[in-house]
């Protein structure tokens, strides 16, 4: 990356193959040998999320899934 002093800003520009990509925004300073993750982004270690868990069977008789069990689950309780 190179850095545009008119914008203020690093700047790249490159080919990516089609796919997916994860990538995080960090954060070090001249003194620090430690990336901040929350700096740029925040920390949202503290919210609450919800996950259902679907359970199902075949009967290799028939050509449907049967639902056979449903959980609820919350990350604050």
């Amino acid at each position: 990356m190179t850095y545009n002093y008119d914008k203020k800003q690093y700047e790249l520009t490159l080919l990516l193959k089609q796919g997916f990509y994860d990538y995080a925004y960090a954060y070090l300073t001249d003194k620090s040998t430690k990336a901040d993750f929350g700096f740029i982004e925040g920390n949202h270690y503290e919210t609450e999320n919800d996950y259902y868990i679907f359970v199902y069977w075949r009967n290799n008789s028939f050509r449907y899934d049967r639902l056979v069990g449903v959980k609820a689950v919350n990350t604050s309780r």
